[in-house]
């Protein structure tokens, strides 16, 4: 069986620092097999001043702390490390 990139994309574990920039409620698609659930979009700025885009599933989640401190204002301005997994291009925030 030959491994695509997207299959060995997924088996890595991607760390990011960097400080939240924006976070938004978004709907999954109802094509998704995400479908119905809500989910956040963080922009967030690395220390290179590059910025990315994270996905955050509560069902993804390793630590089910996150989302309530996310659901915080309190969140904005402070530097997090973020590790998160690559699916078709889409960082999902795991830990």
């Amino acid at each position: 069986m030959t491994k695509t990139m997207t299959t060995i994309r997924t088996n890595y574990l991607y760390q990011f620092k960097g400080r939240i920039l924006t976070k938004r409620l978004a709907q999954a698609s109802p094509a998704s097999k995400y479908a119905g659930q809500s989910y956040y979009v963080l922009t967030i700025q690395q220390a290179n001043q590059t910025k990315k885009s994270l996905q955050v599933f509560p069902s993804k989640l390793a630590n089910p702390q996150i989302l309530p401190t996310l659901k915080k204002s309190s969140c904005f301005g402070k530097k997090y490390r973020f590790f998160c997994r690559n699916q078709k291009g889409y960082y999902f925030l795991v830990n």
